[in-house]
């Protein structure tokens, strides 16, 4: 708790106790705890002292996403034919400072004590709320995703992969050329199971707040919107205060 999010809306670094979140607000809270690491407010605020070499593992880390995330920026740009194959990626050129919102979270989902009946999953259903969302997991399972039929379907863990969530802001951006997908995490159906936790890293890439997300195809499907006000907007929407 020496390192707890904010309780307000002044930024999002920090530890997420469990049951803060519901990302699904008309569900219970999350059974999740989870780091939030927004590199601009991270120094003097992260448990090196408990967690030896923390920082740098995770600025280590948190840099070969953001590399990873401007590959996978620059496809999709290219898919679409854009005349500029690095519009993506130039929204996002603000990483680390004040007017960017990205962030990577440690999540560990916890473990049901046995024969506890629990009416919660461990992350309710939603849809990510920036450009893409770069995900790893662990073997446990639980991920799964909304497919078109109305069905979730199981997201099952591939050694050496990781997950690729659009984000909604994308959806806006390319006229639902690339769609947000519905997710979730749930629990377990076994007792053996229920007791084992869950971790999962995710990098959650938004763009700049000053960027006014417009088509890319010029079209007004979707109004332009202010990145970070749509992501004040979500979170307001998350988190109980």
């Amino acid at each position: 708790m020496k390192y707890k999010r904010p309780d307000k809306l002044s930024g999002n670094h920090g530890y997420v106790e469990r049951e803060r979140e519901r990302l699904n607000p008309k569900r219970p809270g999350d059974l999740k705890e989870c780091f939030n690491y927004v590199l601009r407010d991270a120094a003097g605020r992260m448990p090196d002292e408990e967690v030896e070499d923390f920082t740098h593992c995770a600025e280590n880390f948190y840099d070969k996403c953001n590399h990873l995330s401007n590959r996978v920026l620059e496809v999709m740009a290219r898919s679409l034919k854009l005349e500029d194959p690095y519009l993506f990626v130039k929204a996002h050129e603000g990483l680390g400072g004040k007017d960017n919102e990205s962030m990577m979270r440690f999540a560990y989902y916890l473990p049901v004590p046995e024969n506890v009946e629990v009416n919660q999953i461990r992350c309710g259903e939603h849809s990510d709320y920036g450009s893409i969302t770069i995900l790893f997991q662990d073997n446990q399972g639980g991920l799964e995703v909304l497919a078109k039929d109305g069905e979730f379907i199981p997201a099952t863990p591939i050694d050496g992969t990781a997950v690729v969530n659009i984000g909604d802001l994308m959806q806006r951006w390319t006229s639902d050329k690339f769609v947000s997908n519905v997710h979730r995490v749930v629990l377990p159906e076994t007792e053996d199971a229920k007791r084992s936790p869950r971790q999962s890293i995710a990098f959650f890439y938004h763009p700049d707040n000053s960027h006014i997300v417009t088509c890319v195809d010029g079209s007004d499907k979707y109004p332009p919107i202010g990145s970070g006000l749509y992501l004040q907007q979500r979170l307001n929407a998350t988190y109980k205060y």
